[in-house]
């Protein structure tokens, strides 16, 4: 179990890192062993790949609190529980080689070896042991056309810094949560409500059509 959770203000206007620091704490109990962050500027393709105090130490990464005062209208942050690949080459927000790509992942997917060989026969190379990395590259040569490939369970989303763009995804069943809001112009994401209910406001008020379609389907 992992927590993830994003935040994009399509107006460009700056985040408030502390606030969405508060939300991606509401869900510290999801994935207690490493934190991660991700802060970009996505009209002018600026990012920076940040830590917190529970990030692993072999991670040389500087402290988030330090990027408070920046420009970023983008936020993704992650909650890891070390399952598969154990080393600091498993962090995330995780990024491709040439860091177009992020992504945040809560799941597990069970054929990533498979996939893992499969990418690599196609000339896709490889830096980490994890399923995360297979999952991202996966998706950077078959885009969501990756989806009927994966055996498992499976939160994630894939930044696109180039063409800015989130694809948020999680598998059929919804055995890993995704909830998310959006109001027009801020979309924000998490593996669990109350994160987004941290973000102040965001209401706790239920839809009844909402949890009817919900206890029909």
């Amino acid at each position: 179990m992992c927590g993830i959770f994003g935040f994009w203000n399509l107006r460009e206007q700056m985040v408030d890192v502390n606030t969405l620091l508060q939300c991606v704490s509401a869900i510290r109990h999801r994935g207690p062993d490493d934190e991660g962050y991700l802060l970009a500027n996505s009209s002018c393709g600026k990012s920076i790949s940040c830590a917190g105090p529970d990030s692993d130490l072999r991670s040389v990464l500087p402290n988030v609190r330090q990027q408070i005062s920046q420009p970023y209208d983008l936020f993704l942050g992650f909650r890891r529980l070390s399952i598969l690949d154990l080393s600091p080459s498993g962090h995330q927000p995780m990024s491709n080689a040439d860091g177009q790509y992020w992504i945040v992942f809560n799941g597990e997917i069970y054929n990533y070896l498979e996939l893992r060989q499969e990418l690599i026969n196609l000339g896709h190379k490889f830096v980490s042991s994890s399923d995360t990395e297979v999952l991202l590259e996966g998706y950077i040569h078959w885009g969501a056309a990756i989806l009927p490939k994966l055996i498992g369970m499976f939160a994630f989303a894939i930044l696109d810094m180039k063409k800015r763009t989130l694809f948020l995804a999680r598998d059929f069943f919804g055995i890993k949560p995704l909830y998310y809001t959006f109001n027009g112009f801020r979309f924000a994401f998490a593996s669990e409500a109350k994160a987004l209910v941290s973000l102040g406001d965001v209401s706790r008020k239920v839809n009844p059509s909402a949890l009817y379609t919900y206890l029909r389907t």
